[in-house]
């Protein structure tokens, strides 16, 4: 086999989103090819693909927006609204 191995690091995946939560235009500043697939946390691969269709749909994306379209999986004991607040 000669799959390449990808570090996971959760606090670099949540300071990823909330930058990208604090400054929706931050996404454009990517510039190698990210999806929601190079993030460990599922959590965070909901979270990234909300931002996404928001942005590119030319709507703000912050946790109020983004509420009907994840799912409440829980996150410890919170749910994913809660764990945006907090963040």
């Amino acid at each position: 086999m000669n799959h390449k191995f990808i570090p996971a690091n959760k606090e670099a995946e949540q300071a990823l989103l909330g930058a990208l939560l604090m400054n929706n235009q931050a996404l454009d500043a990517i510039k190698v090819p990210l999806t929601s697939a190079h993030l460990s946390e599922k959590v965070h691969s909901e979270i990234f693909d909300a931002v996404q269709m928001l942005v590119h749909a030319g709507r703000l994306a912050n946790p109020v927006t983004m509420k009907p379209l994840i799912n409440e999986t829980m996150v410890a004991d919170l749910t994913i609204a809660k764990y945006l607040a907090l963040g």
